[in-house]
């Protein structure tokens, strides 16, 4: 899908970029904003951001192609006057509302700690919740750094 994306410049050295992607709260209610320290993480931040509210919207049970608004001009809108610079970005979101089946390796070690802490903490529901949480957490960290 296409997605335009409002760049708002930092006013000062040490402000980092403004992102946002209006046809989230334009179509469904979600706000769709990110930031990047540097011009060059903008696409990156960007599509990240895109695939975490799909994500969200997919799990909250939403028809993800009510985002396929195609190209809209947001930029003369009083709401997003602040974004000085706008860009269209590809991004191919059909995969986030489907669960997918993988195969990985861990040792019989780590296997049994890791159901053992999930059946200690029930806030997971089972090993996938854990690890796709551990995984966002340790993607989130990095993007920190």
């Amino acid at each position: 899908m296409l997605f335009m994306v409002g760049i708002e410049r930092p006013a000062q050295a040490d402000e980092a970029y403004g992102i946002i992607v209006p046809v989230f709260e334009q179509v469904a209610g979600y706000g769709c904003v990110s930031a990047a320290d540097h011009e060059s993480d903008i696409l990156h931040q960007a599509r990240n951001a895109i695939l975490t509210m799909a994500e969200q919207m997919a799990e909250d049970g939403q028809d993800l192609t009510q985002l396929d608004q195609g190209f809209e001009d947001y930029s003369a809108l009083a709401d997003y006057a602040d974004y000085q610079q706008w860009l269209a970005l590809e991004v191919d979101v059909s995969g986030v509302s489907k669960q997918q089946r993988v195969n990985i390796s861990l040792s019989g070690g780590l296997l049994a700690r890791i159901d053992a802490f999930v059946q200690r903490h029930p806030n997971y529901k089972d090993r996938s919740h854990f690890l796709s949480q551990a995984a966002n957490h340790e993607m989130a960290l990095a993007e920190a750094d």
